[in-house]
């Protein structure tokens, strides 16, 4: 992964009440071709079992994540740029994240086919676990036949 980011952090409190609180502005953000984003995500989904004694459950997150706008983002299958504006809230063993990620332009390559992004959000509205609602469309043009793919939803 590259990226480049401008943050600035305090911790506050004690090891049994403490709080990280900040704000990043992500400036660039890339992937090796060959890194899986999509088994990542799905890891980072399903989390990690934390032992009930770990001072990760007692840190309390207040983080303010933001772009440049026109963000670019690349990998093997992907070329996109947008923004995004989310708040990491919850505590670093139980992490949430609100808020929302906007596509503005880009391609994807989906089978050896580039489709074009026609418009893209992800948005991230509940507060009890990281769930992410899909609202992107795409569309190419193969042969005479002009295709639309819509993804909505969690």
């Amino acid at each position: 992964m590259s990226s480049a980011v401008d943050a600035s952090f305090a911790l506050t409190g004690t090891k049994k009440s403490a709080l990280l609180s900040g704000d990043v502005t992500v400036k660039r953000l890339g992937l090796n071709p060959q890194f899986d984003f999509a088994s990542y995500m799905d890891e980072g989904l399903r989390g990690s079992v934390q032992k009930i004694d770990s001072p990760l459950n007692n840190l309390r997150l207040d983080i303010h994540v933001t772009s440049t706008p026109q963000l670019q983002f690349q990998t093997s299958a992907a070329r996109l740029s947008g923004n995004l504006d989310l708040r990491l809230r919850g505590t670093a063993s139980r992490p949430l994240v609100l808020g929302r990620i906007n596509l503005l332009e880009g391609t994807i390559d989906l089978s050896g086919t580039k489709y074009r992004i026609e418009r893209g959000d992800l948005t991230f509205n509940n507060p009890v676990r990281i769930e992410p609602a899909l609202d992107i469309e795409l569309s190419t043009r193969v042969r005479d036949y002009d295709i639309t793919l819509g993804f909505h939803g969690p």
